[in-house]
């Protein structure tokens, strides 16, 4: 069907009066080239100075859950414990399909790594040509997306990043094809990202929100909905009962470790007046100023298009259009900071946000199409011009930032599987370690650990409280576990580092510069507990 729907905008016409078009599969051959030779310099850097692995601890959290599937023990992190460490049970799920194969978990992690990217890239040119744009158009959109740094170390870092960014981009592009009315399809891909990535959750009512103008009362908006909405709460289920029947929470524990009271929902429990007043008013100005970091650290020409695209759209209001698009770049960085106020878009590469990035090469794309307007006549090569001053932040950025991603990976390799492999050489196999870093040292170490933060560990939360130093909370909690062995990056738990009386440092591994770590060294510590 030809294109009739804009991201809230009228839909831009070629200046020259011809329309390109370029056959949507070979835009997605093309997609899937670039994202595949992207993804692979970065694993060329990576070799290159002697390294393979993730860049990041949490990668191999989803590897060791993902390990316990494939071998029967379950969705778990320790054996015998009934909590799921993972914020993206999909992507576990994926990798311990993969796993299952008889290949390296950190190929098979990449790879479907490779596919997301390109899927990203080839839905993201989808969403172009549903708005209108032209084949030219709406492949740079792809080609934006294919080449941006932190999406090609999403692909390579073994995290759900471009499985959630090619769920959430194809449920919009089934969006914005049926802009008045939703199809199962967009509902079902929707409750898919929303379990490979927590912030997914705001997709469907926001596509719900946007088709509201369409129906005549509510009552019709909503007797339209209620089967979606069973759809969407039928898949999401499963892993809401494993909540309940785990910590007799819905939302993952991840969710309380991370947010705990900060959160509006937090908030209101603890009827702390202040802090629902920091999640309404300040948390999401923060979310919002590094929203804009995040954009310009992706592309600063493609910014300052995509503020031309939402003011446009904003004085120039289509109601034959979806504003869907518009309303996401707009509300996700305000309704984060309301409901999780945890870290903000530049955190570790922008893997909170990768699924914005998409949304923010169509917007700016369709500006830039739209000034074009108004140079009738203007040779086509200037669009080719055009093209490569907005490609050249991404492709130029991606040689310091493919050096940093293989770094991260050094630090993790050199500092936590070698306390890892430590572990295993020198402790028994029935010692239990405490760390604020499970993944690695539970996957190759195999010993059984109790998580500091509580990521995997809830009885920890009932201990820490806002405000207050998580030293001694979790001394508390650690004297009733009593494990053997706590590993931690000094400057984490100070007080813990100074504690003489519980415990004694047997071996430490010190960091070379600025790393994934988080610190100048990772110790472990012998417990005293008698």
């Amino acid at each position: 069907n030809p294109p009739t729907h804009s991201v809230g905008l009228t839909p831009p016409k070629d200046p020259n009066g011809a329309v390109v078009n370029l056959d949507p599969r070979l835009q997605s051959v093309v997609l899937f080239t670039v994202s595949v030779l992207a993804s692979a310099f970065y694993i060329y850097i990576e070799k290159g100075i002697g390294v393979w692995g993730f860049p990041l601890d949490d990668s191999w959290i989803h590897a060791q859950v993902a390990r316990n599937l494939v071998t029967g023990i379950g969705f778990t992190f320790n054996a015998g414990e009934s909590v799921a460490g993972s914020t993206a049970p999909l992507w576990t799920l994926l990798l311990a399909m993969v796993t299952a194969l008889p290949f390296d978990v950190i190929l098979t992690a990449k790879l479907v790594g490779f596919v997301g990217l390109g899927a990203t890239a080839s839905a993201t040119a989808w969403i172009g040509r549903l708005c209108g744009l032209s084949g030219r158009a709406s492949l740079v959109c792809g080609l934006l997306v294919a080449t941006t740094p932190r999406l090609i170390w999403g692909a390579v870092s073994g995290m759900e990043v471009t499985l959630y960014a090619a769920l959430s981009t194809a449920g919009i592009a089934c969006h914005l094809q049926s802009p008045e009315k939703p199809r199962f399809r967009e509902t079902i891909l929707f409750a898919l990202a929303t379990l490979a990535r927590p912030e997914c959750l705001l997709l469907a009512p926001l596509a719900a929100a946007a088709r509201y103008r369409n129906f005549e009362t509510a009552h019709n908006w909503v007797r339209q909905h209620i089967s979606h909405g069973a759809v969407f709460l039928l898949i999401v289920s499963p892993a809401i009962i494993v909540n309940l029947v785990t910590i007799g929470k819905p939302f993952l524990n991840t969710f309380y470790a991370k947010v705990g009271p900060y959160g509006l929902m937090g908030a209101v429990a603890n009827l702390d007046v202040l802090r629902v007043a920091k999640t309404v008013l300040y948390y999401p100005i923060l979310q919002i100023a590094d929203f804009v970091v995040f954009s310009l650290g992706n592309n600063v020409v493609l910014t300052v298009l995509v503020c031309v695209a939402l003011i446009h759209a904003i004085k120039h209001r289509d109601d034959r259009t979806s504003w869907m698009i518009p309303l996401l770049v707009i509300i996700y960085p305000i309704i984060r900071g309301m409901v999780a106020p945890f870290k903000g878009p530049t955190f570790q590469n922008g893997r909170y946000a990768a699924h914005m990035t998409p949304l923010l090469a169509v917007l700016g794309v369709h500006a830039l199409v739209m000034l074009r307007r108004r140079y009738q006549g203007m040779p086509n090569h200037n669009a080719i011009v055009f093209a490569v001053i907005l490609l050249f932040q991404p492709v130029i950025w991606m040689v310091p930032h493919a050096h940093a991603y293989a770094r991260d990976v050094a630090a993790i390799n050199r500092v936590h599987i070698g306390m890892a492999d430590w572990l295993r050489k020198n402790t028994s196999e029935t010692s239990v370690v405490a760390t604020h870093d499970i993944g690695a040292i539970r996957y190759h170490a195999d010993r059984q650990v109790i998580d500091t933060i509580g990521l995997i560990t809830p009885e920890v939360l009932e201990y820490l409280k806002p405000g207050i130093p998580a030293d001694g909370p979790v001394l508390a909690c650690l004297k009733t576990r009593r494990p053997a062995y706590l590993v931690i990056v000094p400057s984490w738990y100070p007080e813990l580092a100074r504690d003489t009386t519980h415990f004694r440092p047997v071996h430490e591994i010190k960091t070379i510069g600025d790393s994934a770590v988080g610190g100048d060294r990772l110790v472990a510590y012998k417990a005293q507990w008698e």
